[in-house]
């Protein structure tokens, strides 16, 4: 074919692709490729249509092609950046931006994409100037707005992060990744359940392919269902879950938890959501060996302060060996300058800040401090820290305490449970590190103030005091109708349960009086001072544990006050949490067998003060010797496994 031909077919091509016809323009530029495989041209196009239509990779390497042809041309810099940005590859994405504003100065995309590199780099004051020049340049830049709004939130200023997202949205209402911003920040920060619900749908309807905007939308529509118990929601997009995680949809893992108990769901479901989100990046530990005198033991984790995580691990915190283990805190979350916070930063050696950083910025200075172990504290819950550990800062990554279930992460090498929470190690992507006890840890330098009375708490006097203070979102349409069977059979009992929003409490008085029980019968408890909320578990008769998602926590604050917890152990980790404390409690019987046995054991329970009053004194008597309420001995026992895979 003669030249002219080749010309033809490329102004044919350049014409589909301006009139948006990408599969034919494809054909075209691929026919031109194959008649001449050095025009320049046709591999520089073929790159950027390929970079429209998701393929980073292959965009990469054809632009790469078309700059070994034309190594001046600045557009071909500012495509193949936004290829490399596309493929995590940072630095060069940097310095091909920087390459094409070296050939055209004013080159505005080039600035642009030069503050999103930036960005990803975690370099926020020189990210923000490239997005103010830019704007400077042209305010009507939707993109910069929008680029600028994620800088910001970054930077915490969520107030102009928003306004930023706004400006953006009124240059372009159908700007599908504005809308996923404002929506995640309406979500997550401003607490704008139904704004953020609008924003989501918005966005997936304009752009139903992207994995990410899908998987948020049904994060939140569960979240919102469960927040509110709002059963039939919940249950319906239940009903969906199984054939979503099958079809590869990521699923959240987290909110997985509390709507289906079947572990290896819950670990497809997350394998689903790393492949999506968490791709293998090059490992910033290259496989060195340290030679420290102690163990460098890093944990790191979103929960550093007033949070059940935080208050768990803080006198495990001081009670390692500092003759054999140097321990090192790593928080990626907000200071929230709480007297935990301050009596956990006392508590490490050294303790680090990572809030403002990249992942890659995170994952360099971990892996400057030569951690033997990290132990991560969050798995799939919000702000967790997988994005840094897939980038492999440290030679063994652990995780343990925060997240009730597998991460389905090849970066996670190990799981630290006990084998009562997971008796299968087939549920899980990690190898299991096996406590001798419960995995769970507790701290006993907690302070049980002076309890209220029961008409300063609102219950009866002389009524049976059910006790049920699991967060609300652990509530489901099952369970709830299991304790309303068991009050039916309790005459003058009541559920004392934790004050969630009114949208809650008026649907689970509605639920209530559909299975015949008086909505009074439902007593809600506000929120008090911890030592306060301790001290009047005292007031209550038996502490009822829910299914698929246990009590973890809040069983705990019962066992350590006093109250007696009755449980069911089915299903994952997450149901089997209260099971593995009543063990370390000395309190097995009180683990169900089956939902059948835990309604007909709560009964009888509550007909028999003389047996109830027994099992109460067993739990006082136990306390002082529990393996629970011994953090000393829990400390020895999970160093002796840090100790071991430090020497793998």
């Amino acid at each position: 074919m003669e030249t002219r031909d080749v010309h033809v077919l490329g102004r044919q091509a350049v014409t589909l692709h301006q009139q948006g016809k990408l599969a034919e323009a494809e054909a075209l530029y691929r026919r031109v490729l194959e008649i001449d495989p050095r025009v320049f041209p046709a591999l520089y196009l073929l790159g950027v249509l390929r970079l429209e239509q998701g393929d980073s990779g292959e965009a990469a390497g054809l632009i790469e092609r078309a700059l070994v042809l034309n190594p001046n041309d600045p557009a071909a810099w500012l495509h193949y950046g936004l290829a490399l940005q596309g493929l995590s590859r940072f630095e060069e994405a940097l310095a091909a931006q920087d390459r094409a504003l070296a050939l055209r100065p004013g080159l505005l995309a080039a600035r642009l994409g030069r503050g999103a590199a930036l960005r990803a780099l975690g370099r926020n004051e020189a990210a923000l100037a490239d997005y103010e020049a830019v704007l400077a340049g042209d305010p009507t830049n939707a993109d910069a707005w929008n680029g600028r709004g994620a800088l910001l939130r970054t930077c915490s200023r969520m107030d102009e992060a928003l306004d930023s997202f706004n400006r953006a949205l009124r240059l372009e209402p159908d700007f599908a990744e504005a809308l996923q911003n404002r929506g995640l920040l309406l979500w997550d920060e401003k607490k704008d359940y139904p704004a953020a619900l609008a924003d989501l749908e918005g966005a997936v309807r304009l752009e139903p392919s992207r994995p990410a905007l899908r998987s948020n939308l049904l994060h939140l529509k569960i979240m919102m269902a469960l927040k509110d118990c709002d059963w039939a929601s919940a249950d319906a997009i239940a009903e969906t879950l199984p054939d979503l995680v099958a079809a590869g949809e990521s699923v959240p893992p987290m909110m997985l938890l509390s709507l289906n108990g079947d572990e290896m769901l819950q670990l497809q479901a997350a394998h689903n959501l790393v492949a999506e989100r968490y791709p293998d990046l090059a490992p910033v530990w290259k496989g060195e060996r340290y030679s420290h005198d102690r163990i460098r033991l890093g944990y790191i984790s979103s929960d550093l302060g007033e949070h059940p995580v935080g208050a768990q691990i803080a006198q495990l915190i001081e009670c390692h060996d500092r003759s054999r283990f140097e321990v090192i805190g790593f928080s990626t979350g907000l200071d929230d300058a709480s007297r935990l916070r301050q009596r956990l930063r006392a508590g490490f050696d050294r303790f680090h800040d990572l809030v403002g950083q990249s992942a890659q910025q995170s994952a360099d200075f971990i892996r400057a401090q030569e951690i033997d172990v990290l132990v991560e504290l969050n798995g799939h819950t919000q702000r967790g820290s997988l994005d840094i550990l897939r980038r492999r800062p440290a030679p063994v990554q652990v995780s343990w305490l925060g997240y009730a279930g597998t991460s389905g992460a090849p970066f996670i090498d190990h799981v630290i449970a006990d084998r009562i929470v997971a008796p299968d190690p087939h549920a899980f992507s990690e190898k299991l590190e096996y406590l001798p006890g419960s995995f769970f840890v507790t701290d006993t330098t907690r302070v049980i103030g002076a309890a209220p009375s029961r008409a300063e708490a609102g219950l009866p006097e002389d009524g049976f005091v059910f006790c049920g203070f699991n967060h609300v979102m652990k509530l489901g349409s099952q369970s709830f109708a299991r304790w309303m069977r068991i009050l039916a059979q309790v005459p003058g009992s009541v559920l004392w349960l934790r004050e969630p929003g009114d949208a809650a409490t008026a649907n689970l008085r509605q639920a209530a009086s559909s299975h015949g029980i008086a909505p009074e019968r439902l007593v809600f408890a506000g929120h008090v001072a911890a030592d306060v909320h301790l001290a009047r578990h005292a007031l209550a008769d038996l502490f009822l544990d829910i299914l698929p998602y246990n009590a973890h926590a809040t069983a705990a604050d019962a066992l350590w006050a006093g109250l007696p917890v009755l449980t069911c152990a089915q299903g994952c980790f997450a149901g089997r949490v209260a099971a593995s404390l009543l063990h370390a409690v000395g309190l097995s019987e009180l683990i169900a067998p089956t939902p059948e046995n835990y309604e007909t054991m709560a009964v009888a329970l509550a007909r028999d003060p003389e047996r109830l009053a027994a099992l109460r004194a067993k739990l006082a008597a136990n306390r002082a010797t529990a393996p629970l309420f011994d953090t000393q001995h829990f400390a020895r026992d999970i160093e002796t496994i840090y100790e071991r895979l430090a020497q793998r």
